[in-house]
């Protein structure tokens, strides 16, 4: 996944509900579980920065 990609998928669901968020990074990680891990991250790092 791109950087690009990464940003488009964390702007998109961002705003979804925790399950929905949980069953997305569960799907992606059957496929990549490198990308899987950079959507938490990128998810992680918004949620920081919004409780600053």
């Amino acid at each position: 996944m791109s950087d690009t990609e990464l940003r488009d998928v964390l702007e998109e669901i961002a705003a979804w509900s925790l399950e929905e968020r949980r069953a997305y990074i569960a799907n992606l990680a059957m496929h990549s579980a490198e990308d899987a891990e950079k959507v938490k991250a990128g998810l992680k790092a918004i949620w920081a920065q919004r409780n600053r």
